[in-house]
Parts: structure tokens; sequence; C-alpha cells
């Protein structure tokens, strides 16, 4: 049963306590037709409890057997007020009030809760911010984890909403995700929902869908987490202090007790759940597997050291043509080696932000994508997730204020 409906039958039963005073004070007061009639609602509530104590959890409980002695024993106190015997009438009350004590004890004994919990990732390059935590709630028996993948639109030079995407077939095959479409989250209404996307409409490059934003989740869960996508080194940049869904998150997952400060201002301390990140749980989760190279790498990368270079978004935000002359600087010192190998591995929204944010260079960046790829530069890796490449990888190249840097840093190379 779910937790909302429990509490909200709970509260239901407890209302019992005091109608059976009222009952005998109608009794007591000679108000026999408002006695009969109460202890009809108290039937007729007994047995819409019952109902949907049935509807959640079959037929066979024994609160639900318990519901249906207390029935019968309302039965008997009807026919004792009719009768006006009132030694009948008292013994059949106290029976009452002892019936129903053994049913909501029952129910908290008998009646375990199942939590429901939702997850909403956007790219399924992005899932390993989330596995740790959904594998784990998918292993637990009080909790039903259901994975939705949103869709996400990329925004055009003026900030439109324009390309759409649902990577759903993207997710790892043994998550089984099921459709946002399909399930309603304002009927559902789960008890927590796990989000990594805390921008909202404040993204410039790519939107999720807006029915998925905070402010409109907040409404359609009892509990709203936020699972930063981000790892750290031991500092946050400006713009992580900022994010819309602050507003509305009632927790964050954080990686570390050292992070808490920067956020003082924003969040309390007691929304942090400080469990480490789910994306250094997926890193060593890899690390402890066979590792696999692509067959497609292998011919190019055969016998050499292999260079995982990563190009962020900060960076082209910071240094726009200057990463694309540091592009072409790269692939060219790399192109010729007999003994080293260059994997590139842009940020997966780069292309995106050079459309959106940048149009002036889109079309170079491309070029310069499509010189990589044809001219045999190095591996292109366009994977959908970078875990199993950061493992194969032997040295990294790029931004130490990047994600995947800490991430790398984890493996101990």
């Amino acid at each position: 049963m779910r937790l909302a409906q429990k509490k909200q039958l709970l509260s239901l039963m407890r209302e019992y306590e005091e109608a059976h005073t009222e009952l005998e004070n109608l009794y007591q007061k000679g108000d026999l037709e408002a006695c009969c009639e109460l202890l009809t609602t108290c039937q007729d509530t007994a047995v819409v409890i019952g109902e949907q104590i049935e509807e959640a959890e079959g037929s066979g409980t024994q609160t639900v057997q318990q519901i249906e002695e207390y029935c019968e024993d309302l039965y008997e106190g009807h026919h004792a007020v009719v009768a006006q015997d009132p030694g009948r009438v008292l013994h059949s009350f106290s029976k009452l009030c002892t019936r129903w004590k053994e049913v909501e004890k029952t129910f908290q004994e008998e009646i375990q809760v199942i939590l429901e919990i939702v997850f909403l990732p956007y790219k399924a390059s992005m899932w390993d911010s989330m596995e740790s935590i959904y594998l784990a709630a998918k292993a637990d028996p009080s909790c039903h984890a259901v994975v939705l993948p949103i869709p996400y639109y990329d925004r055009n030079s003026v900030h439109e909403l324009a390309t759409k995407h649902d990577e759903t077939n993207l997710f790892p095959s043994y998550i089984g995700c099921k459709s946002c479409e399909e399930y309603d989250l304002q009927v559902e209404q789960p008890d927590i929902i796990y989000i990594h996307n805390p921008y909202d409409g404040g993204n410039v490059v790519t939107s999720i869908d807006p029915r998925f934003y905070s402010n409109v989740l907040k409404n359609e869960c009892t509990k709203l987490v936020y699972v930063p996508y981000y790892v750290s080194a031991g500092g946050i940049h400006s713009f992580q202090l900022d994010y819309r869904a602050y507003s509305f998150v009632d927790y964050v997952i954080a990686q570390s007790f050292h992070l808490l400060p920067y956020f003082s201002t924003m969040i309390r301390k007691e929304q942090f759940i400080v469990t480490g990140s789910p994306k250094f749980d997926q890193i060593l989760a890899v690390c402890n597997a066979p590792a696999k190279m692509p067959e497609a790498w292998k011919e190019r990368a055969g016998g050499k050291k292999l260079f995982f270079y990563n190009t962020s978004l900060e960076e082209a935000f910071l240094h726009r043509e200057g990463l694309l002359r540091k592009l072409e600087y790269v692939f060219h010192h790399f192109k010729d080696r007999e003994d080293l190998c260059l994997l590139w591995r842009p940020h997966p929204l780069l292309e995106a932000t050079f459309s959106s944010v940048l149009p002036d260079l889109s079309r170079k960046y491309l070029a310069i994508k499509e010189r990589f790829i044809q001219d045999d530069y190095g591996i292109y890796d366009d994977t959908e997730s970078p875990e199993q490449t950061i493992v194969l990888a032997d040295a990294y190249l790029g931004g130490w204020t990047s994600s995947l840097a800490t991430t790398f840093g984890i493996t101990g190379r």
C-alpha cells in the first residue's frame, strides 16, 4: 500500500474513537434515531476502508477480517438500540471500542508501505547520476521504482524551444524505462521524485519539457529530490549556486559535507542528504568489471596509450573561438603519433551550445568535428555513458574543473 493511502486510512480509522464516544452520548441523551444513524455511518465507512485495503493488498488480510467482525458488532449494537435494552447497548458499545482498537493495531502491523519512487532523467549519458539510487530502490521490497525518461529541447539562436529529443531507447535495457506519457504524475502522486536537471527554463542551450519543471513537479509528489549531475574536486562554480530548482526541491543529494558551506544562503543544511555521488558508485562498478573496448575503436587504438580528451561547455562559454583553435592544435599534435591515440569526447550538449549560444561559430565547430572523424585523427566518442571510456583510457586531457576530471581521478590514474 502506498504511504499516502495508509496515512489517509489511518487518519480515518482514528476518527472512530470520537464516533464511539458520540454513540454513548447520543444514547445517554435518549436520541435513539441519531444513534442508529451514526451506527450506519460507522458501518458504511468501515466497508469503504475494507474495500480500499482489499484493492491495495488483495483478499485474505487479517485487517479486513477484523473489520468484518466489527461490522457484525455494529449490527448487534443497532439491534440493541432498537430493542432499547440498556445492558446490551452498553456491552455492544464497549465491544465496538475494543474491536476497533484491534483493527487499528493490526492495520499498522500487517499493511506494509510501498514507496512509489520516480526517476526523471532526460539524457541517457547523464543516467549515471541516478543509477545507484535506482538500483538500491529497485532491490528494496518496500519500494516501487519507476524510470520515466523525459523529453528535452534544443533552443535555437533566439532561445526558443526547437528540436525535440526523447532518449528513452538509449537507456540500458536492464532499467526497464516506462513512457512518461503513460504515467500520470498528477494522478499517481509518487512519494519521491528524483531529478537531475535543475534549470527549469533557465538554460539557454536546452530545456526539458516544461511539464517537468520543478515548480510543477513540486505539486505532483510528496518529496522532490535533486541529484546533481556534476561532481566536484573541492569547489563549486558560482552558476551552480543559483539553480531555479533550489526553490522547490525538498532535498539535495550532496557529494560531501565539505561542499555544504557553499550553499548556506540558498539551501538549509537539513535539506542535504550527504551520501556521496552516484557517479562515483558507477565508475567504481565499471572499474571492477572487465573493460570492453568497442570493436570500431580497436584498430585505431591498438597498442597505443589512450588519452581521454574532454571538452566542456565551460570552455565554449569562456573561450569561444579560442576553444576551436585549441581543438585544432590538440588534434594536429596527436594526428600522426605512433605511440599515442586521442579519444575525443565533447560534452553531449557542446554542439547544441554552439548552435544556440554561439551560432556564428557553429559551422566552424562542425567542420572541425567532421575533419577529426573523416581524417582519422583519433577516436570520436559519442557513446551514451563515459564510464567505460574512462576505464579504458590511460590518461586524461582537459579542464580540471570538469566533473569528468574528478570522475577520472577516482580510478587512480
